[in-house]
């Protein structure tokens, strides 16, 4: 851990003592509190169990403030209130680390330790570094693998569900990355047959990423362009069904594209999970919905039994180009064509998915707590 980052766990720190004491000395007067007698005591309860946030969700708080170069940014970035806001700008000028203007405008000190803070990078930005990178052009409907088939030729196996993305998909799963990631650490993805670890270094190549996956020939194509490309990317063979872990901690998120299956989904999660801290961290799902069913019902309470916290769910953004890599594809293409010109059938999506980001909360161990009864005014 280096200087900037002590210090900024101990503006964490200090955050947390100086936001408990305001929640303890405010909350019994706001309205519906009143009514049900919350004292000092029962509000400093509910504070530990329910609002003290991980040290990555604090850094992803303080990085949506300096991007947007406004606090009231706060408030629709983050889902916020009124009360965060105040509590949040009160702290600032409490602290000094970030000065505030009477206009909401925000500024750093000079040589601040808070430039360890990654900025925002939007979508139009991260095509023309991944264009000017490898010299090519993204096609919004072709398979991710065809931007690399000139120097990583790659195939996918049908044992192992690998179904690459479209470019354009493949894009939006990076930028939901990129927007997310709280600092520029360790990152892990689990099965990258997509290549989102290559996309992630090229934008940024600062940030460093560990794969994991059962196809080592897979892992040699990444490997080869991280060489190319002088990548930050370690590869790791490893069949996650009969190894739990990798030695490496730190992980600040990871991402997977599991099978759509319930098993699958339930492996994956697992397993990226296993590998993050205390600090929280971000969790990123790419699930298609039609083959699940009603068991992604179940997979909800899963995702809540793992302490993850779903910030984002978005459809209509992640595609795959037609394919036929498995049997029933070739009868459904001969059964489609019965329908559709084969032109039709071949420009047109395959298979859509859903894409989750997850926050990690690692310190919500028990139902949060409810202070005298349930009242549904009561803020606590």
């Amino acid at each position: 851990m280096d200087n900037k980052e002590e210090r900024l766990r101990e503006l964490y720190k200090q955050y947390l003592t100086f936001q408990k004491q305001n929640f303890v000395n405010d909350a019994p007067f706001f309205y519906g509190n009143e009514k049900i007698k919350a004292d000092k005591s029962s509000c400093s309860l509910v504070y530990d169990k329910n609002y003290e946030k991980p040290f990555l969700s604090f850094v992803r708080d303080l990085r949506n403030i300096l991007s947007y170069s406004n606090i009231f940014s706060l408030i629709a970035q983050g889902s916020y209130d009124w009360y965060d806001l105040l509590i949040y700008s009160e702290f600032f000028k409490h602290s000094s680390a970030i000065h505030v203007a009477r206009t909401g405008k925000v500024f750093l000190p000079q040589k601040s330790f808070l430039d360890i803070i990654p900025g925002l990078l939007h979508r139009k930005e991260i095509i023309k570094r991944i264009e000017r990178k490898l010299k090519t052009t993204i096609h919004r409907n072709k398979p991710v693998t065809k931007l690399f088939e000139k120097i990583a030729p790659f195939y996918p196996k049908p044992q192992f569900d690998q179904l690459p993305l479209s470019q354009s998909s493949a894009i939006f799963v990076t930028t939901k990355i990129l927007q997310n990631l709280p600092l520029k650490k360790k990152f892990l993805i689990v099965g990258d047959d997509d290549f989102i670890s290559v996309f992630l270094t090229l934008v940024d190549p600062k940030i460093e990423v560990v794969v994991v996956d059962v196809d080592e020939e897979l892992l040699r194509n990444i490997r080869r362009l991280a060489d190319i490309f002088n990548l930050l990317i370690e590869t790791r063979t490893l069949d996650i069904r009969k190894e739990r872990t990798i030695k490496d901690k730190g992980f600040v998120g990871f991402s997977c594209n599991p099978p759509n299956t319930e098993g699958g989904m339930r492996t994956f999660i697992n397993f990226g999970i296993r590998h993050l801290g205390e600090s929280g961290g971000i969790a990123v799902l790419e699930m298609g919905d039609g083959t699940l069913g009603r068991k992604s019902l179940y997979l909800q309470n899963f995702f809540a039994k793992r302490k993850l916290v779903i910030r984002e769910m978005i459809r209509g953004k992640i595609t795959y180009p037609h394919m036929a890599l498995l049997k029933e594809d070739l009868w459904a293409k001969k059964r489609l064509r019965k329908l559709f010109d084969v032109k039709t059938i071949e420009k047109e999506p395959w298979l859509g998915s859903s894409l989750y980001v997850f926050d990690y909360v690692p310190g919500a161990k028990k139902r949060p707590v409810v202070v005298n009864g349930e009242s549904i005014y009561s803020y606590l």
